[in-house]
């Protein structure tokens, strides 16, 4: 249930707050201008599992982004001892890191690869293909220091490369990364488009969990 001054704004993004006094609660990311010709305006606010806004709280803009971004979306560090948030910029296929405040602490941090004009061509609820455009890359935190974010190589239509930066080296990737294409049924059909993930365990064993538009499913 979004404020009525932000009735008609996108939701964006979606993040559990790990710690502290929010501890439990949800991050959400809003942008009023997304898919429009206005300027960026991206708010975080924090909201209760019964989908309002917690009691007392309101939706904050990001200070501090480079005028052209479009985050499309969050996680928050679920280790460090200080409240972080990395964000996602779809516009310049970069990442931010936001402090407590909702200011930037790092960034932008350009990544490798391109971002997925698979979904950047996707019109969702307009026949006249005027309506708000789908969100970009996944991002999550892999422990306090290390981020992870799905990007395109062969072309712009995949994003089956999970690759992995260093927040200690102020962004810098760390040569590893996951390789998703076995989501595939056969070479690289139907389209790998992964665009949401998080990170997990199944039992004992270190998971990435990723959504593919390509075929509406989310393995793991």
């Amino acid at each position: 249930n979004l404020p009525a001054e932000f009735a008609t704004a996108p939701v964006l993004g979606i993040a559990e707050i790990p710690k502290g006094s929010f501890q439990g609660k949800n991050l959400i990311l809003i942008d009023p201008s997304f898919g429009t010709a206005d300027a960026p305006r991206p708010h975080l606010g924090v909201y209760e599992d019964d989908g309002n806004l917690a009691a007392g709280e309101v939706f904050v803009p990001i200070e501090g982004l480079d005028p052209t971004v479009k985050l499309s979306s969050i996680d928050m560090n679920p280790e460090s001892e200080e409240e972080e948030i990395a964000a996602y910029d779809m516009e310049n296929h970069a990442f931010y890191i936001l402090d407590s405040t909702f200011a930037v602490r790092l960034g932008p941090v350009p990544v490798l690869g391109a971002p997925c004009g698979f979904i950047n061509a996707w019109f969702f609820g307009s026949v006249d293909r005027t309506g708000l455009r789908g969100a970009g890359a996944g991002i999550a935190y892999d422990g306090p220091d290390k981020l992870l974010i799905n990007s395109a190589f062969y072309n712009s239509w995949e994003t089956h490369f999970v690759l992995e930066y260093d927040l200690k080296a102020g962004g810098a990737y760390l040569g590893s990364a996951v390789d998703l294409s076995g989501a595939a049924l056969s070479g690289l059909n139907p389209d790998i488009a992964f665009v949401a993930m998080d990170t997990g365990k199944v039992g004992a064993e270190e998971t990435v969990f990723s959504l593919n538009v390509g075929d509406d499913s989310i393995y793991a």
